[in-house]
């Protein structure tokens, strides 16, 4: 059972320190690693260090920085605290814990994260489940969607406005506009744009926390000599 819950952290751990090579142009690689982008959007920019330093197991940086993205509503870093706190990874296992930060993370309803939620609920005993019933309700104060999408949203805008009226050299990429893209700024393009990263990120789950494991494929249209 430990091993089920632990696929947590590692299914969102290495697609979101690799997704932009599997599924973003490299064009949009490019914008979202640019230093100018991500100071104004701190969600990608607190989980990019947090994934840093998780990688390096050091795992009490990685909840600090992962705490700041979920203050910017953002999912995937709240789904790794879930983990960690299963897990007991920078901090004591808490599984009420947990389950409220689960339960925070699959606010979108995003099935593979719903999931996870009941998953980890089924697990939890009377009085555990009554403790993260009252997390939960701070955490949702602090981190939910009503709060912190309007706090990253701010951000956002302040960025937008700026590059605007500054003319930023960083809003071309090899003579292209791609820094204005609706899907990096626009909230409600914004929004859709990441779920849609983390649903391509992480596999397919049963209601039970089970991952089913796509059948492997042959890489087609890569040069002979890039082949492994």
């Amino acid at each position: 059972m430990r091993y089920r819950i632990a696929l947590l952290v590692v299914v969102l751990q290495l697609p979101f320190a690799t997704m932009a090579g599997d599924q973003l142009h490299w064009r949009e690689r490019n914008v979202m690693a640019d230093e100018t982008y991500l100071r104004y959007h701190p969600d990608q920019q607190y989980r990019n260090l947090a994934l840093e330093a998780y990688a390096q197991q050091d795992y009490a940086s990685a909840l600090s920085y992962f705490l700041e993205a979920a203050r910017y509503a953002d999912k995937a870093s709240q789904a790794f605290i879930a983990g960690m706190y299963w897990e007991g990874l920078g901090v004591p296992s808490d599984p009420a814990m947990a389950y409220a930060w689960i339960d925070l993370a699959s606010e979108r309803r995003t099935p593979e994260l719903l999931a996870y939620r009941e998953h980890y609920w089924s697990q939890l005993d009377a009085s555990q489940r009554e403790r993260a019933s009252a997390i939960g309700l701070d955490l949702y104060a602090k981190y939910g969607d009503d709060v912190a999408q309007e706090r990253l949203e701010r951000v956002m805008l302040k960025g937008q406005s700026r590059a605007a009226a500054t003319r930023s050299p960083y809003l071309y990429v090899n003579g292209h506009v791609e820094w204005y893209q609706p899907k990096f700024w626009r909230p409600t393009q914004y929004w859709a744009f990441q779920e849609t990263l983390i649903r391509d990120a992480m596999p397919p789950v049963d209601a039970q926390g089970k991952v089913r494991v796509r059948p492997l494929e042959p890489i087609r249209d890569r040069p002979a000599d890039d082949r492994p």
